[in-house]
This record gives C-alpha cells, structure tokens and sequence, in this order.
C-alpha cells in the first residue's frame, strides 16, 4: 500500500504530520492473514448492496467486530445464515462471507441502534437522480444518516462511500450529521469521502486492489480514515478534500461516458456514409495516444447513466454542454438499435410482429436477467428459448444489422 498526500488539497493539514502517519500505516498482508485491526474494534456498514457486502466481509476479515445494517429484511436474513444476498457471480465474497458470519466477525441486522459505539461507520447506500429533473435524490442518504446519528460515540469515523454530487457532503452530509448525532463534525466526530470504485463481477479484487481517494476536510478525519482503509486496500490512498473527492468519483464515470459517446456518434456518421465504424476504429487507433472505444447500443448499469447527472447538477455559471449532449447521445442508442431491428426485418421480408431476432453481445458478463437495469432493460425484450452460433445465423434466414455496420 503507498499512501499519496495532496499538498495543494486538505489545506487545515499538517503536512509534516500527514507524512509521518504515511511512513507510519503497516504494509498490508492478504485478507486471509490479516493482522488485527486494533485501532478499529467495532465496524458498523449501514447498506447492504453491491459496496456494502463486500465491504462488511473484507473488514471482518481483518479481525473488526462488523455489523451490517439494512432495511431489507430478507438480505439481513440472508447474511445472518452465512448467503450473499448479491445476485450474479462474484469471485470470493460467497466463500469470504459464510467464513467471517461463521466466525462471529459478521453479522446483520435491521437496527440502526446495532451500530452504537461503533469505530467506524460506513454509509454505503443509494444515490439515485430525480427522473423527472435529473437532480440528486438524498432521500436514502439523508434516512442513513439520521438512522444512526444518535447512535455515534465520540471520536468515531463515519466514512461515506456513496457516489455524491460535489458540494453534497458540506450541504448535506454535514449538516443532517450534525442535526442527527447532535454532535459537531470536526471535533466530536469525524467525516470523509471515500467514494466507491468497484464494479459488478469484480466486487472484491476492485476493493482491494484499485486506488482508493480520501476526502478529508481535517487531520484527524484523515489519519483515522488512512489507518482504516490501509487495512484492506493493497493500492495506492491518494488524500484530498471533500468536493475534489466527490468531483473525481463522478468525473470517472462522467469521463467514460463522454467517450462511448464519441464513439456512438462516429458510428452514427459512418452508417450515413455507408462505411465500417469498426474499421473506422481499428485505423483511428492506429495513431499513438488514439484510443477509440467501441460503438455500441448504449450504455446501461446503474452508475454512468447517472453519475454525469450527479457531476453537473451543482455548476450554474458553467452550463454545461458536452456532458449531457453526451448522454443524450447514448440514451439515443437503444433507439438506434430498435430502428436497425425494424430495418433488418424489412430486408428480410417480415414484420416485427412473430419475428424471431438474435442478440450478439447481449451481457457482457455472466447474464442476470433479474439484475438487469436501466436502458437496457427497457429497450429490448429477449426471448432467451431461441439462441443460435454464428454458423447457424445465416441457415436460420437472419439478416444482420448492426450499430455502425452493414450485413454480416
């Protein structure tokens, strides 16, 4: 683990202070051996999702005393005898999980007051936007904070892990903290940003072994989230303050969107032009530093559709327009890719109606159809009874159609 100070950041920091405690923080070992985590007796995860799971599991492996709490009763129950209660494959947590509820170092429960005296509190859950306006939903967050709020002992680390739009944790973490524990941040108790970066499939490896970013407003904060957090992440820690920490987490997301919305729109122009977007890219990527993405039906999942969103929402004087002509792009995809269907089927000679058509590249991982989210969901309907190799495409009488691309 390599802890990475930002100067230029974190201003109310002693940097000569900051540099010891990084000298200091103990060289990780694997989960599995772990040493102790003495400074951190008793974890609380408030959220029991994606980030919560994995979370709760790491930190008890490192020897904390953790309890999850959610609303969901059947994830309580299911964690309480040893179940994910994720759907899809996740390498390592079901066997991470049943080990540490079977040892005593986890358990679950319903209660926001389970979490009393707790070292470390981490507030894991959703973030959503307004559909109607775009505009953050704190509902889930504020309801999280206020649970456990008069539940929190002095000196206690509450650590938020939810993706936020900057300018949340002063506006509004802060203050319904303050409101909730009556309590002051800062003296009493102390705040950091430490948004998420995993993904779906990859839950405990991203948590571990992707760089983490700290956002501390002041010392203490830092110092107890660096010692924290230096337990079970085997990357680099890079510190900053509150608002860097939140305009980094969206700026990621908000990053790969924009640029799947290039390669959208280049594929858009290319089937105007009646040329191959995927030739297209593989030449344009032939330049140095040129990096192409490759077109597609849009994007899906639950975080970049919104994280751009949550990016933008408090700039006024900027007004904003790449990122959400960018979004508006992708969200034309399915669109696109309905009209192709509409189109193929005319080529063929049938109507929508009682046709039979093949989806290539449907999931790209192991497929949930319960799981599945968002546009994706919404724009295509599958009938998974009838699925054909590539071979067989042709015999079957299909005609291809793709996004950037002419027949197969």
């Amino acid at each position: 683990m390599t802890i990475v100070e930002s100067s230029a950041k974190c201003p109310n920091i002693n940097m000569r202070k900051a540099a010891w405690v990084s000298a200091a923080a103990p060289q990780l070992k694997p989960l599995s051996e772990a040493r102790n985590m003495r400074a951190f007796v008793k974890v609380a995860v408030i959220g029991l999702g994606y980030v919560g799971v994995p979370l709760a599991a790491a930190v008890a492996a490192t020897g904390a005393s953790v309890v999850g709490v959610d609303i969901d009763p059947g994830k309580v129950d299911a964690i309480n005898v040893g179940q994910s209660p994720l759907r899809g494959h996740e390498p390592g947590l079901q066997s991470l999980l049943k080990e540490q509820v079977s040892k005593h170092h986890l358990r679950a429960s319903l209660d926001p007051s389970d979490a009393a005296n707790a070292d470390v509190v981490a507030v894991c859950v959703e973030t959503p936007i307004e559909p109607s306006t775009r505009d953050p939903s704190h509902k889930a967050l504020k309801a999280a904070l206020a649970g456990i709020g008069p539940h929190l002992k002095r000196g206690a680390l509450v650590t938020i892990e939810s993706t936020l739009a900057p300018g949340t944790m002063e506006s509004v973490v802060r203050p319904t903290l303050e409101r909730a524990s009556k309590m002051k941040v800062g003296r009493d108790v102390h705040l950091v940003h430490c948004p998420e970066r995993l993904t779906t499939g990859k839950l405990l490896h991203h948590l571990t072994e992707l760089p983490r970013i700290v956002g501390a407003n002041e010392p203490v904060a830092l110092r107890k989230a660096l010692a924290f957090y230096g337990r079970f992440v085997n990357a680099e820690i890079h510190s900053t303050d509150w608002t860097t920490a939140e305009v980094v987490k969206t700026a990621e997301n908000a990053y790969w969107d924009v640029q799947l919305a290039f390669a959208n729109e280049v594929a858009l122009i290319s089937e105007e032009l009646g040329v191959d977007a995927y030739r297209v890219r593989d030449l344009v990527n032939t330049c140095p530093f040129r990096m192409m993405l490759i077109p597609g039906a849009g994007v899906g999942g639950h975080c970049i559709p919104k994280d751009p969103w949550l990016l933008i929402s408090p700039a006024v004087q900027t007004k904003p327009e790449l990122i959400p002509t960018a979004r508006f792009v992708n969200d034309y995809m399915p669109k696109r890719m309905a009209r192709l269907v509409e189109e193929g089927l005319a080529a063929a000679g049938r109507k929508v109606k009682g046709a039979r058509v093949a989806v290539f590249g449907f999931a790209y991982r192991r497929l949930d159809l319960k799981a599945l989210k968002r546009t994706m969901r919404r724009a295509v309907i599958v009938d998974g009874r009838n699925v054909f190799a590539g071979p067989e495409v042709v015999k079957a009488g299909f005609v291809y159609r793709g996004i950037g691309k002419g027949q197969f």
